[in-house]
């Protein structure tokens, strides 16, 4: 169980870098516009929030029927 919560920590965690080097540029553009600094961390913080509101239940679902076969 602790292997596949692990595994698909470090997978959302790569996704989450390279979404935010997606994102760089639009960031880049927003700041250079004006838009607030807090603005763009409380956007940042409600993606991280979803992430975690929906992928955390699923990662624990998954590893109890991963290891159903283990309890036998």
């Amino acid at each position: 169980m602790v292997l596949v919560a692990g595994c698909t920590v470090a997978t959302l965690l790569t996704a989450a870098v390279e979404a935010r080097q997606a994102r760089a540029g639009t960031t880049a553009a927003l700041q250079r516009l004006g838009a607030a600094t807090g603005t763009l961390r409380r956007a940042a913080a409600l993606r991280a929030g979803a992430l975690l509101a929906l992928f955390g239940p699923l990662t624990l679902i998954v590893a109890e029927l991963s290891a159903w076969p283990l309890a036998r």
